[in-house]
């Protein structure tokens, strides 16, 4: 008998390979059939249609100036999205170019929302009539959710009541940590946000942490079972391009690939710095930052020798840049808001950079997890401090050991293998998933069945028990 995947609307996210949490839901899915899922998500980023076939932008705003804010940040039509035509499965588009005035006006206009408390504070959400009808026509059994913000767990609240099915919710980051501490509304918006996050987390049949330090948080901070999932990688993806030797090269290369900005940004400085003045001590180093948001970086690591900066490589050309590197770079900020918000964060390439064999620098606050988890099973090179010595110091170690190398690569592959193959992550979820699905029809039968039958029902169970 094969295997059942229940149909699931993910709402939140949609399938993406420009952001962790869209290349993370390809990886949790990657089995999938398209034709059993569909996703809603307020964001005005472009579906993978390989993944998914059913999308849904939502964003219903009510506000006196949504003509005014639609013309400064266009976020394109509301409502069912599908492919252009047949077989033009892309996952990119190109947006028309943005006027001068434009781009001009959008400054106080983001200034204007810092103030009050970004959009959450003027917007609301709610599903609209035309959503829940494109939902219900899906007919999906499980809803499986995201989300950060009031507007999205307001929204997703909504769904949750109007469709009465069972709840998946995952937690990517510890937004209630961060959210709605500064601006004009802060005083109303948090007490409002933290009170319906902890109703969202309280209803949903599971819960499920991004690592297992959130999950042990999470189950005293709300007094509910908390689990979580290891982050996937498509191992197949890595199988010819994985390193199996660790000769340094000429010059030898670091490389940064991923998302810039949120509690990642100063880490990229102090790592540029390094190479910069390692460079000036006469060696032959370079430093790649790989990302789909190169206005992101700071100008610094634009302007300091030694470092460049390139647009991120689509996912399929991905393992075979990650292992053509001689050491990869994970790293956090280490000022305290970015400390909040990565405390009980996992980034996203975590796996595959382990996946690829290539020795990793890991530079972040001791207690984040990835930090904890690289010193505590031996698949990084730590640097817990920022201190300018202490990371050029690891930087020179990983240059001049061949053995150092080795080892922290072969170990990382190694526990890629045992603890992240999409493969078993995967079945993990969808063994959850088709229990709540046939759960919630077996409930529904037995709501629909007479009391007579019911109590016949019972009666016959208790004998079978006898």
């Amino acid at each position: 008998m094969g295997k059942h995947y229940p149909r699931i609307l993910i709402f939140g996210v949609h399938f993406s390979e420009g952001s962790g949490p869209g290349t993370f839901l390809g990886r949790l899915f990657s089995a999938w059939p398209t034709d059993c899922i569909a996703t809603v998500d307020i964001s005005t980023g472009f579906p993978d249609w390989r993944r998914c076939q059913r999308h849904y932008r939502a964003g219903e705003l009510r506000f006196p100036l949504r003509a005014l804010s639609r013309w400064l940040v266009p976020d394109g039509r509301l409502g069912p999205m599908s492919p252009a035509a047949a077989g033009a499965l892309t996952t990119t588009a190109k947006q028309a170019p943005i006027s001068l005035s434009r781009r001009v006006a959008r400054y106080p206009w983001r200034a204007f929302l810092r103030l009050v408390g970004e959009w959450d504070a003027i917007f609301s959400n709610t599903p609209s009539p035309q959503l829940l009808a494109w939902v219900r026509d899906f007919q999906p059994e499980v809803i499986y959710g995201h989300c950060a913000g009031l507007n999205r767990v307001l929204f997703l609240r909504h769904i949750q009541q109007a469709l009465g099915l069972p709840l998946v919710l995952h937690i990517m980051d510890d937004f209630p940590e961060v959210l709605y501490r500064n601006g004009l509304f802060s005083p109303f918006m948090r007490p409002r946000y933290l009170a319906e996050f902890s109703e969202l987390v309280g209803s949903a049949n599971v819960a499920i942490a991004i690592c297992k330090e959130m999950a042990e948080e999470y189950e005293r901070r709300y007094r509910r079972r908390v689990t979580s999932l290891s982050m996937p990688v498509e191992l197949d993806a890595y199988q010819t391009v994985f390193r199996t030797q660790w000769t340094a090269g000429r010059p030898f290369r670091l490389q940064f690939g991923g998302r810039v900005g949120w509690a990642l940004r100063e880490s990229l400085v102090d790592i540029a710095h390094a190479v910069s003045l390692l460079q000036k001590e006469g060696a032959a180093i370079v430093f790649d930052i790989l990302t789909f948001e190169p206005e992101q970086v700071p100008a610094i690591c634009h302007n300091s020798s030694g470092v460049t900066v390139q647009r991120a490589v689509p996912t399929g050309e991905l393992p075979r840049r990650q292992a053509e590197a001689d050491v990869l770079v994970i790293c956090l900020d280490f000022d305290g808001k970015s400390v909040r918000q990565a405390k009980y964060s996992m980034p996203s390439k975590t796996a595959g950079c382990m996946a690829s064999g290539t020795p990793i620098l890991v530079y972040g606050p001791a207690g984040s997890p990835v930090v904890e988890y690289a010193r505590r099973e031996g698949w990084g090179r730590v640097v817990d401090r920022r201190d300018p010595v202490k990371l050029r110091t690891a930087v020179r170690e990983l240059m001049e050991s061949a053995a150092l190398r080795e080892r922290l690569g072969s170990t990382a592959r190694r526990l890629a293998i045992e603890r992240h193959d999409a493969k078993a992550v995967s079945e993990n979820l969808r063994v959850w998933l088709q229990n709540l699905a046939v759960g919630n029809r077996c409930d529904r039968r037995s709501r629909a069945l007479p009391d007579a039958s019911v109590a016949e029902a019972k009666t016959e169970s208790r004998k079978s028990h006898s």
